[in-house]
């Protein structure tokens, strides 16, 4: 048991906090972003003072008590399947529901070993340190080895963890450290663990993996190797905290810290000024949405007084009923609206957009890791987690239908005319975002993240390809300089054919299951808006199979252009080592860059047929209510699903 924390502790933190701010201010007075961070710590560290003297003073209305401990115990019986530890949950519940709820939490924390979970996160941030923090000294193989071996253990227990949700039924929310107190208001680490964030998990660490394995290729001559493989390596410790959180302080802390990942991976090269200028970009956009999100959270903390989900969720139906003070705006729709500017920052929806594109300026896996499957579907993860909330306002659901159609159809069109091969897959993702977005607007939150799922594998294989493609290229990302590349890289030409048909959505492909369930369910739906998304989503599928497949034919069949290269190349970062001629043959990508393209095309062929109910989608997600229903007769969707979140709507007379 860990000692009682005092006022020194606090003190000494709140001192290491204030002379970081200070360094950071003093060395870097030229850079805007690292000021306002380093402003940002002194402000906590002055946060963190006061509510450290208001417990110790006890005189304060605001005063805290703080216990660091994370409250284990024994458990009364051992048991061969049940771990030695387990951990009780500490936040009040209702009285209605508390025996029942006690019960079930008590099977959840039977079933999942509550170590094991933090094993999940914490493989990857080990990974990271000793990459990061030790690099010189474990040299380059040490660094991805080290990071690869966290990564690859963290996706064995996810794996371990969807087969527990979905065979054995296996469910966990409960609290493993309460960090303080402050009045009535708890803070706390806590995993909820259901077939939502059991996919998430899977998702996030195998295409961590495959990035990581892919980066030994295409980072091989990089001065920044072991730099490189501890930011990845912690972006995955990051976006598994916020998958699995079940509270909306974990939950705010994950969404900040992928954000600041984000930040330094996209500006990796720091000494080329677009890029610099990228992740600039990319972190004042994000900002923007990041103010609605604190605002929607802060919002449910004042009046539902609470940050646990479970406990806001319970209080959503008192919220519904409460006007926005001044106003005559239903507090309800003011919440969801700010924590959906937060998932318009993130997911990069318009007019929040502009970041995405100007990001390909980092390195390639990056683009795969943070752009196709992870930090921009955390906005999406989001909105569906906190669906609950959502549903009590037509008007927020409005307003997420329509945003989404405008990304979807417009993205699209812009993807038409890029010629960066890194850009065309971007705007892609703009586009497949929005689609997402608008199954979100319909209610269809299963199906938003169903296309989450097979998404995240196609675009991170036409991402790595595309990456391949620009290595046997010597770097020049121009398609327009392209051409017959087919015969040169068959590997990456069958792949890359294989994830541009899954995004278009062909028949028994990954993307025709989770695409066209969208279009159905938009086409169910009956709210303001959903004639307009349904035109969206229906052009949007034949402006995804134009540029998808004008940028497949100027890249693998034709006229072989990069013989002359009729147009100035767009190049990467990296030095081309094999001279400035122009007469170069492409070539094939060595084995650690294709081996993970072969592994990602599996998936994005049959990960849509093979997923359990891939086809109730439509039926089952959409809101296939007569206009006359009423929101008094709506009840909270029930997660049915182990991939994704099934929501069954009752029947309504």
């Amino acid at each position: 048991m860990i000692g009682p924390v005092t006022l020194g502790h606090y003190l000494t933190l709140g001192a290491i906090l204030f002379a970081l701010s200070v360094i950071g201010i003093f060395l870097n007075r030229k850079n805007l972003i690292v000021l306002l961070m380093a402003i940002e710590l002194m402000l906590l560290a002055v946060n963190l003072n006061f509510v450290a003297f208001s417990h110790y003073l006890g005189d304060m209305a605001g005063r805290c008590s703080c216990s660091s401990s994370s409250r284990w115990r024994r458990p009364n019986r051992p048991s061969a399947w049940r771990s030695w530890w387990c951990c009780s949950a500490t936040a009040p519940r209702s009285t209605s529901t508390s025996s029942t709820r006690s019960r079930v939490e008590a099977a959840m924390s039977a079933t999942l070993n509550p170590n094991l979970l933090l094993a999940v996160p914490l493989a990857p941030l080990a990974g990271a340190i000793i990459a990061g923090l030790f690099g010189k000294a474990v040299g380059r193989r040490g660094a991805h080895v080290v990071t690869i071996l966290g990564v690859l253990v963290s996706f064995i227990l996810s794996a371990m963890v969807l087969k527990s949700v979905a065979v054995d039924g296996a469910r966990f929310n409960a609290t493993v450290y309460e960090w303080m107190v402050l009045g009535g208001l708890k803070m706390e680490v806590g995993f909820l663990i259901d077939g939502l964030s059991a996919m998430m998990m899977c998702v996030v660490t195998f295409v961590s993996l495959m990035v990581h394995i892919y980066t030994i290729g295409y980072m091989e001559e990089d001065p920044g190797y072991q730099r490189f493989f501890s930011y990845i390596s912690l972006f995955t410790f990051s976006m598994l905290m916020l998958v699995m959180s079940n509270n909306f302080l974990q939950l705010f802390f994950g969404w900040e810290a992928v954000g600041l990942v984000s930040y330094l991976l996209i500006g990796f090269w720091y000494t080329k000024p677009t890029a610099i200028f990228a992740n600039m970009k990319a972190f004042l956009v994000n900002r923007v949405g990041d103010f609605g999100f604190i605002l929607g959270i802060g919002l449910i903390v004042t009046y539902a007084g609470t940050l646990n989900y479970a406990e806001a969720f319970a209080k959503a139906p008192e919220l519904a009923k409460l006007t926005f003070p001044g106003t005559e705006w239903m507090l309800i729709t003011v919440t969801c609206i700010c924590l959906f500017i937060g998932a318009m920052g993130k997911s990069a929806q318009f007019p929040l957009h502009v970041w995405l594109p100007d990001s390909m300026e980092g390195p390639t896996p990056i683009s795969a890791l943070i752009h196709a499957a992870t930090m921009v579907t955390a906005g999406i993860f989001m909105v569906a987690r906190m669906s609950p909330l959502f549903e009590l306002s037509d008007t927020a659901l409005s307003f997420i239908l329509v945003i989404g159609a405008i990304t979807a159809l417009f993205m699209g069109f812009l993807g038409i005319i890029q010629n960066d091969i890194k850009r065309v897959v971007a705007y892609s993702t703009l586009s497949q975002l929005g689609y997402m977005t608008v199954a979100l607007g319909a209610s269809a939150y299963s199906v938003a993240v169903f296309h989450l799922m097979t998404h995240a594998f196609f675009k991170a294989l036409l991402f790595l390809a595309a990456g391949s493609v620009i290595i046997g290229m010597h770097h020049d990302q121009d398609i327009r300089n392209m051409g017959g590349l087919r015969k040169y890289m068959p590997i990456t030409w069958i792949t890359s054919l294989l994830g541009s048909l899954a995004l278009i959505g062909t028949p028994l492909f990954a993307g025709f299951y989770s695409k066209d369930s969208i279009i159905e369910a938009v086409h169910a739906s009956n709210i303001a808006g959903s004639g307009f998304a349904y035109f969206a989503v229906i052009v949007g599928v034949f402006v995804t199979a134009f540029y998808s497949f004008r940028m497949y034919f100027l890249v693998f069949h034709g006229k072989e252009h990069f013989r002359h290269k009729p147009f100035p190349g767009e190049h990467d970062h990296h030095d081309d080592d094999h001279g400035h001629g122009h007469a170069h043959v492409p070539h094939e990508s060595p084995w650690v860059v294709t081996a993970p393209l072969l592994l990602l095309a599996v998936p994005s062929v049959v990960i849509g047929y093979l997923t359990p109910s891939a086809r109730w989608c439509t039926a089952s997600s959409s809101r296939m209510r007569s206009p006359s229903t009423r929101r008094s007769t709506r009840r909270w969707p029930r997660c049915r699903s182990i991939s994704t979140a099934r929501w069954r709507w009752p029947r309504t007379a």
